[in-house]
């Protein structure tokens, strides 16, 4: 973003945070007026964003912790991470519509993301419980594999007394 850069960076112009719409559209407007409405709107999309980025990233990086193949999810989180990214310069617009939709992309990548991490721990679950009956049968088994050795050792014994 070296154009963003080339005024944010210099000339006193701060970088842009959802809480600018809280200082700079009272500087001009009413505070109930519709310009300061949609700047509310237009902050509490760019921090619901962030909010989703941030948690997703979370239960991604605690699922691949846990031993979760998370690749898919990784490339859906990038993929939504660029639409969160995206809304920053789109804040110049000021168009609700164009930083909705971006939110609304994102919002539902971190939705699939989350569903996504929430089925596979649910299947691993599953598979934890499912191999009890396995492990049931290899305990048996061997039981009745170490029960059977004792007896054809204790008849080998018993033969080469006579």
């Amino acid at each position: 973003f070296s154009e963003c850069i080339s005024c944010h960076g210099n000339h006193g112009i701060e970088h842009p945070t959802p809480a600018l719409y809280e200082e700079s559209c009272l500087k001009c407007h009413d505070a109930n007026s519709p310009a300061v409405m949609q700047g509310k709107q237009l902050q509490e999309l760019l921090r619901a964003a962030q909010d989703g980025l941030e948690k997703t990233q979370a239960i991604v990086k605690q699922a691949s912790v846990e031993g979760i193949f998370v690749d898919q999810e990784v490339a859906s989180l990038e993929e939504a991470k660029s639409n969160v990214i995206a809304m920053a310069p789109l804040q110049h617009t000021l168009s609700l519509k164009k930083i909705s939709d971006l939110h609304e992309k994102s919002t539902s990548a971190f939705n699939k993301i989350d569903e996504s991490i929430q089925k596979k721990r649910q299947d691993l679950a599953l598979r934890k419980v499912a191999l009890i009956p396995v492990w049931i049968f290899v305990i048996v088994m061997s039981g009745a594999l170490w029960v059977r050795y004792k007896r054809l050792k204790s008849d080998h014994n018993k033969g080469q007394d006579e």
